[in-house]
């Protein structure tokens, strides 16, 4: 009697270690999305996104490979500032259904080294000049397109005045989401199709532009939202 007790108190222990393993790897197979942010991304409210979505924001690769990420957010960085792996491998990452959100500012676009990298030709806009951050006069961000999720729950009434940005053309085959309202075709926020995957530029400097938009938080959590469903990279 106590031998098959033995053994049954075994089979229970060796029951419970088998469960408690696929638990394990259910918790490890049920990771929520990627989100690769570098650069100045304070605009971004990341314990709401990521409560929101179940997305985990990372500031580096680490281990990961590029191929793992859902989304990468490049904010007002300059081009020789990304790791060689992301810097190199983007082009394919967007080809393989990645999702990629760059925004502007002084280390951006064509004031960051963008129009000479291989990143030049995919960009939902058109790298003009080689400095391209420069001053204006106040406007508005006027959306083109008020049905894109992106604008959903937000006044454009309440849109933030801005005084700089990139001054970019439209890419052709792009979708054009927001201008300037100052001047009739200077794009501010647009999108683009790459392979499987999906490029939105921003062309003002987010991390300002964000702390003096009342709904800011509101655009943002749509645009990351939007982004990541729109990847066709899945989560692991």
């Amino acid at each position: 009697m106590k031998k098959i007790r033995v053994e049954v108190m075994a089979r229970l222990g060796l029951l419970t270690l088998l469960l408690l393993a696929w638990g394990l790897l259910r918790s490890a197979q049920a990771e929520g999305p990627l989100i690769l942010s570098l650069g100045e991304d304070s605009y971004l409210p990341k314990t709401v996104i990521e409560a929101s979505t179940g997305a985990k924001f990372i500031d580096g690769l680490g281990s990961k490979k590029l191929g793992e990420i859902q989304l990468v957010i490049l904010s007002n960085i300059d081009c020789t500032s990304l790791p060689d792996p992301l810097r190199d491998g983007l082009v394919d990452y967007l080809q393989n259904g990645g999702a990629l959100l760059i925004t502007g500012g002084a280390r951006s676009f064509g004031s960051g080294g963008y129009g000479n990298s291989n990143l030049a030709g995919i960009l939902p806009f058109q790298i003009m000049v080689p400095r391209d951050w420069q001053p204006s006069r106040s406007g508005n961000i006027v959306p083109t397109d008020k049905s894109h999720p992106v604008f959903s729950g937000v006044d454009f009434l309440k849109t933030p005045l801005i005084n700089q940005f990139n001054n970019l053309g439209w890419q052709p085959g792009a979708r054009g989401i927001a201008m300037f309202a100052k001047f009739g075709q200077q794009p501010l926020i647009a999108e683009r199709n790459v392979g499987a995957g999906i490029i939105f530029g921003i062309a003002f400097n987010m991390a300002e532009t964000g702390s003096i938009w009342p709904q800011g938080n509101r655009f943002c959590l749509n645009l990351i939202g939007y982004l990541l469903q729109k990847s066709a990279i899945p989560a692991r």
